[in-house]
């Protein structure tokens, strides 16, 4: 029996808390080559997207899975297990404020900052779906059995309209960005997704879904209670902050350069803050937006540290030297992107481009100049 479909769309929009405490174990799917062709798809030409390279530098495996926890209690308390990277990410939420700890990146806190957000994994889609309906055409498929939970089968597929499609970047990012097709599965008593698959041509390539569900049981003790190991203290870190071109030479311990003629229209300068941890340096990025011929607009950012090539997400392949310039293209994201490395009085300088030949960002290179206090107004 196809059950209604107005009566199933209120279930994915009631109002949290579903219960007063849920208990997960979940799931995550991926099959990479399909995974990284729908995100393409899905990716405007000429945005710069970054990677995060393999630990081992071997061939990446053809599909993944990883696990991932999720304990709550209403009204505020919540706290999750996800991967990060090749660690376990450890969150939780109380309110408006929120505590980490990875292995990586230690022990963290907002202190109650509301403007520092933190991500609750991939389970949080599931547990908190409303936001879907605004962004996916709906169809019911049947009723189902999923986990000895009474469910409904759905069929969805993003809305292309207006500002529904805007909306929808962001949010089916959690579902799998660039799907043309998404299977649902929604408890039938509480509202949360049970399952979602994401799909391109009809192919899955990510899978997100519960294992394990208990509504409204016995949580252990002291389970949202924040604590890192050996009893390290959360500090509270600001991973980047935004500044004016004015206030930057102040901000940083380094000389920063700026192209003598800017190339176009000035879009953001921002700081990113050391992590003696992860081997981060502190280093500065200048984003400009270049016109193109079409009448678009790209991108040129000017990334600066004390330290050689803060910013480089991935290994740069195929480099070469021209004059004092170390040079290299790159189409591994489906755009190209001409890069160029410098070092000038102690600042090391990375270029990066998806709007100018490589001629033209080498010629920016060279008309660099010092970027002082007094210069910058």
């Amino acid at each position: 029996m196809v059950p209604d479909l107005a009566d199933v769309v209120a279930l994915l929009q009631a109002p949290e808390p579903r219960c007063r405490t849920l208990q997960v174990v979940g799931r995550e799917w991926r099959h990479h080559a399909l995974l990284h062709e729908a995100f393409m798809a899905a990716t405007p030409p000429g945005a710069l997207v970054a990677t995060m390279a393999r630990a081992s530098g071997g061939p990446e495996p053809e599909e993944g899975e990883e696990t991932w926890r999720w304990w709550s209690q209403a009204p505020e308390s919540t706290r999750v297990e996800f991967a990060f990277g090749v660690e376990t990410l450890t969150a939780w939420f109380r309110g408006t404020t929120w505590w980490s700890w990875s292995p990586s990146q230690g022990a963290r806190t907002n202190e109650g900052h509301e403007d520092m957000g933190h991500g609750k994994g991939p389970g949080e889609i599931l547990v908190s779906p409303a936001p879907l309906a605004q962004v996916l055409d709906l169809g019911p498929l049947g009723r189902h059995t999923f986990l000895d939970r009474q469910a409904y089968r759905l069929r969805a597929r993003p809305l292309s309209r207006g500002r529904a499609r805007n909306l929808a970047d962001a949010t089916l990012h959690s579902l799998g960005r660039g799907a043309d097709e998404y299977d649902l599965v929604v408890d039938a008593e509480r509202g949360f997704l049970l399952r979602a698959a994401a799909k391109l041509n009809r192919k899955p390539f990510r899978v997100l879904e519960m294992t394990e569900v208990v509504v409204d049981g016995d949580l252990p003790a002291g389970v949202f209670m924040p604590r890192a190991p050996e009893h390290e203290p959360f500090e509270y870190f600001e991973p980047t902050r935004r500044l004016s071109l004015e206030e930057l030479p102040a901000a940083v311990p380094f000389k920063v350069f700026v192209p003598a003629r800017p190339p176009g229209r000035l879009a953001i300068v921002h700081v990113r803050n050391a992590e003696p941890r992860r081997g981060i340096a502190l280093s500065a990025t200048i984003c400009y937006l270049v016109p193109k011929a079409d009448g678009g607009h790209a991108n040129l950012w000017v990334h600066q540290s004390a330290e050689p090539e803060q910013a480089v997400p991935q290994p740069t392949k195929a480099r070469s030297q021209v004059d004092e310039f170390t040079v290299s293209t790159d189409q591994s994201m489906g755009c190209l992107r001409c890069k160029v490395f410098l070092e000038r009085e102690g600042t090391h300088i990375h270029l990066e481009s998806t709007a100018m030949a490589l001629d033209e960002l080498i010629a920016l290179a060279r008309s660099l100049v010092p970027l002082a206090p007094w210069a910058a107004s």
